[in-house]
């Protein structure tokens, strides 16, 4: 649906979403899916038209929790874009290196390997 809409197609789907319920096109339970499928496939149609990356071949890098990046990419995947990097959820191994620099905690000490300990 994203990809063949034109400006102004999203909020008409999105309303159009309650519809599908309440036709019983689509079962209740699968409503938050489609949503969710709406929104990715809008968003990435927009992003790619804005950066010109998949004309370029370049991947996009996906980082957060792993099945909504997993959704991200299918979409990209559909679209022609180039397969997707997925880097997982780095956000809280980054927030904490920044925590570490902004002083407002200690790294954990560096643990010992076999050859530090040996005499």
């Amino acid at each position: 649906m994203a990809r063949e809409s034109g400006p102004g197609d999203l909020a008409h789907q999105l309303f159009a979403t309650r519809t599908l319920g309440l036709t019983k096109r689509l079962p209740p339970a699968a409503l938050a899916d489609f949503l969710s499928g709406l929104l990715i496939g809008h968003e990435v149609v927009s992003g790619l038209a804005h950066t010109g990356a998949a004309e370029a071949g370049l991947p996009l890098a996906l980082i957060g929790e792993g099945t909504l990046c997993r959704r991200y990419a299918a979409v990209l995947e559909s679209l022609g874009a180039p397969p997707a990097l997925l880097l997982g959820n780095t956000a809280p191994a980054g927030l904490f290196q920044f925590a570490i620099a902004a002083g407002l905690v200690r790294p954990a000490p560096a643990a010992n390997t076999a050859e530090e300990a040996a005499p």
